[in-house]
């Protein structure tokens, strides 16, 4: 795991052995912090030197978390050889969006109730 992107369990303080708390991913980019939800909520005794522990699916979690980690890093690595500026705001959530991380789905977009979408994919289908 890089310096930039690292793992937080429970920053608001509300996970204890019986209410979950969320396990967080967060960047840092030039005294910028950014938390990206993983996704997965555990209790105290389920988290344990950054890892789910005591968990029914906690190697899945782990697998799924470190994926996303893996992501964010090879996204400072592609800013860092595309000399792009280092900053969360305009460029890291830009790479995230253009990977498909945080952007809502075809299909999902597809749905929202606009007659333009619904008629220009109408055009596009005949």
């Amino acid at each position: 795991m890089s310096k930039y992107v690292r793992l937080f369990f429970n920053r608001k303080k509300k996970a204890t052995s019986t209410v979950a708390g969320a396990i967080e991913i967060v960047v840092c980019l030039q005294r910028e912090r950014c938390y990206f939800h993983s996704g997965h909520n555990v209790t105290l005794d389920q988290w344990e030197n950054g890892m789910v522990v005591n968990h029914p699916r906690a190697v899945v979690i782990n697998e799924e978390i470190q994926k996303k980690v893996t992501e964010f890093e090879h996204i400072l690595i592609a800013m860092q050889v595309n000399k792009d500026d280092m900053t969360i705001i305009a460029q890291f959530k830009t790479y995230l969006s253009a990977d498909g991380g945080n952007r809502r789905n075809f299909m999902g977009s597809v749905r929202k109730p606009c007659g333009y979408v619904k008629s220009t994919l109408l055009v596009c289908i005949i």
